[in-house]
């Protein structure tokens, strides 16, 4: 992690391990978290949150695109910074690890958050495209208020809850989904 370098990865400035506890210091994101303004009851514009969706799309390409690609397993609104100049960061890497393939039929243990979390995940497995389902399920509580995590459980047809919006989203939902 300490090697990326991107806009929408917080930079890690050093790390220190001391009785098995593993600290981490990184930048400070002057701003506040993606739930912070939904619960503010900041309502995003369809073209808002394209930017916010691309710019962590951008940062999530830059993880599955390392060497061993790094998969963040948690993906969701508490875990999106929004920095003051717009800049959308993801934050928070507990639940991240290397996805490794060579010699192993099951790279992770159940991580992530219900509602976001993919469904592979709770057989203990994630790749890539763990990442994009938790990308979606983000996506979908952005554009419908509703939380995926909160009662009624799961995601259901963006169109039955917000009407108002263009096919393309309620598909780009679906697909990652």
């Amino acid at each position: 992690m300490m090697q990326i370098r991107d806009s929408h990865i917080p930079r890690i400035v050093s790390y220190e391990e001391k009785g098995g506890v593993l600290n981490i210091i990184e930048e400070y994101i002057a701003g506040e978290t993606l739930l912070e303004k939904m619960e503010r009851g900041v309502t995003f514009s369809e073209e808002e949150i394209k930017d916010i969706i691309t710019q962590l799309c951008d940062g999530v390409e830059r993880l599955h695109e390392q060497p061993v690609p790094i998969i963040h397993r948690d993906i969701k609104p508490s875990n999106i910074m929004i920095s003051s100049d717009g800049v959308v960061k993801l934050i928070d890497y507990n639940a991240a690890r290397h996805y490794n393939t060579a010699g192993v039929s099951s790279d992770t243990r159940y991580m992530g958050t219900p509602g976001y979390a993919a469904p592979e995940q709770l057989c203990g497995e994630a790749d890539e495209r763990s990442d994009l389902y938790t990308i979606g399920a983000t996506l979908y509580h952005m554009l419908t208020g509703h939380n995926p995590a909160g009662p009624p459980y799961g995601i259901r047809p963006v169109r039955c809850i917000n009407p108002e919006l263009t096919r393309d989203m309620e598909w780009i939902v679906e697909k990652c989904t």
